[in-house]
């Protein structure tokens, strides 16, 4: 977009937006036309949310679907069979490590985002995508593909 090869970009994050081209904002170089996610940005005010525009049911669990993968774009993962004990203790550093204040101060030098998504969460959001129906996946493949 800054070397006016393209009028716009779709899908970029609003902390990477922030975090990486914070003059756009301010300047405000750019409009940002819509939400897409599971939930409201407070920081987005009124920017039209996408989930409003959703006429049925059926569409809404595919949108939902598709933005699901936005709540955990960035996950660490564990190897399959890790004792429950383990699990739970890289959990709760994890969860610590959100909250310690050194961290938070380097963090917010480097621009980085930091709101983590707690790993119960990120168990609902994988289960919730691998037991996805044929059906739902078939709908929203054609979606993403018409896209292009």
């Amino acid at each position: 977009m800054e070397r006016g090869e393209v009028q716009g970009i779709g899908d970029w994050s609003w902390s990477s937006l922030k975090s990486a081209r914070p003059s756009w904002l301010t300047e405000k170089k750019v409009n940002i036309l819509l939400q897409t996610a599971l939930q409201r940005d407070p920081e987005l005010g009124d920017v039209p949310f996408a989930l409003d525009f959703v006429k049925t049911e059926a569409d809404r669990k595919v949108m939902e679907l598709y933005l699901t993968q936005k709540t955990v774009a960035r996950p660490v993962i564990a190897p399959p069979g890790l004792p429950v004990d383990r699990l739970a203790a890289l959990r709760r550093a994890f969860a610590a490590l959100a909250q310690d204040r050194e961290f938070l101060t380097d963090a917010q030098k480097s621009k980085l985002d930091v709101s983590p998504v707690a790993g119960e969460e990120v168990d609902r959001t994988v289960t919730l995508i691998t037991s996805a129906s044929p059906d739902m996946l078939r709908r929203l493949g054609t979606i993403i593909s018409a896209e292009k």
